[in-house]
């Protein structure tokens, strides 16, 4: 899967909602990154003790993305698809010793992990 590929399934899944609408679709769409691979710390919990991967997924959205966001300084979620499981997820910053951003969730299509923020 390319980029283009992965942006082209966000704009199909974004087409669909017609609902949406106003400030909240013209924010959603500024706040669109262009894709690129990213590491992701997936933490599980295993017989008490808690285990770590690093799996690589597309970062498709950031809710600071904006030029008005970046000035709070805030980190804020952002939207990942996993191409091997074919789901989109949130990410966070996680621990402040983290490397990476952390898994949050998985959710489904874009639009459902978008509300789940």
């Amino acid at each position: 899967m390319t980029a283009d590929d992965v942006k082209r399934l966000v704009r199909q899944q974004l087409a669909s909602q017609k609902a949406m609408t106003g400030e909240l679709h013209a924010r959603l769409l500024r706040q669109l990154v262009q894709p690129r691979l990213l590491g992701i710390i997936v933490r599980t919990v295993q017989g008490g003790q808690i285990e770590q991967t690093i799996e690589k997924m597309w970062l498709l959205f950031e809710e600071n993305a904006s030029e008005e966001d970046r000035m709070s300084e805030q980190d804020g979620y952002k939207i990942v698809y996993n191409e091997e499981q074919r789901i989109f997820g949130l990410v966070g910053k996680g621990f402040a010793a983290d490397a990476h951003p952390v898994l949050l969730g998985l959710y489904g299509d874009f639009m459902t992990t978008f509300w789940a923020m």
